[in-house]
């Protein structure tokens, strides 16, 4: 059972989520792995690790009794908990941007205004300022000239 169940998981994940073709050759490499030590670790526990023919022919009827009586019905409920966590997923995202990313971005929007403001300020005062100090200097020049 627990095999099938995570078989099937692994399934609905694949057309769910779209997996690449080499996630889902590493997945499935990791499955048969833990699915061998599972079954060696059950074996290991039930009969001492003995291998017999009639172990194959339990886990051959135990895969095939499986996906005749739950193995639609735990893709349905693994789908279903997909879309629920999925459903999750976007909610919280929504929570996360009213919440956390429009307040930053409104006060980062404000004090780009304020700041380009206040550089527009410096920059027409150090223009305005620039202009009557040259003013200022023809005059000091012009009358230092005609005194000397």
């Amino acid at each position: 059972m627990v095999l099938g169940v995570c078989f099937d998981t692994i399934g609905v994940a694949y057309r769910e989520f779209r997996l690449n073709r080499a996630v889902q050759a590493l997945i499935d490499v990791m499955y048969w792995g833990a699915a061998t030590l599972f079954v060696f670790r059950v074996l290991l526990y039930a009969n001492d690790g003995e291998v017999r023919t009639f172990v194959f022919l339990g886990l051959i009827i135990g895969v095939l009794v499986y996906f005749w009586l739950f193995g639609k019905v735990i893709q349905r409920i693994v789908e279903g908990l997909i879309r629920v966590l999925k459903r999750i997923y976007a909610f919280l995202y929504r929570v996360v941007h009213v919440l956390v990313v429009r307040p930053l971005l409104f006060v980062y929007r404000i004090l780009a205004y304020v700041l380009t403001a206040v550089a527009g300020f410096i920059v027409s005062a150090a223009v305005i300022t620039a202009k009557y100090v040259v003013q200022w200097s023809r005059l000091v020049w012009r009358w230092m000239m005609k005194r000397f």
